[in-house]
C-alpha cells in the first residue's frame, strides 16, 4: 500500500508540500506512522496500541479490530442517523 503496488488501490505515498508549510489531514501519514510503530516495536500495530494506550488508560471497550468484535456491537454509537 505504501509503495502503491498491488493490491493497493492508490498511488505511491509521496509528500506534496515541504514539512511544516501546509496542514491537511492525511490518511497516508497515519499509515506511515503505523508502519513505523510496527517496524520499531516488531509487533502488530493493534497489539502495541492495546498495550501502550488502551490497557494503561483502562479502555476495556476500545479496539482497532476490524470488523468490530460482536461483544462490542451494543456499545457502539453510529456516526449517522439510521432513520
Amino acid at each position: 500500500i505504501l509503495s502503491g503496488t498491488a493490491p493497493s488501490k492508490t498511488g505511491k505515498i509521496v509528500s506534496q508540500y515541504p514539512a511544516g508549510t501546509y496542514y491537511s489531514y492525511s490518511g497516508a501519514a497515519y499509515m506511515l506512522l503505523q508502519q513505523l510503530i510496527e517496524d520499531l516495536t516488531k509487533r502488530p500495530y493493534a497489539d502495541y496500541i492495546h498495550e501502550a494506550i488502551f490497557r494503561p488508560l483502562d479502555m476495556k471497550d476500545s479496539t482497532l479490530t476490524c470488523p468490530l468484535p460482536h461483544k462490542l456491537h451494543e456499545a457502539v454509537i453510529p456516526g449517522y442517523d439510521i432513520k
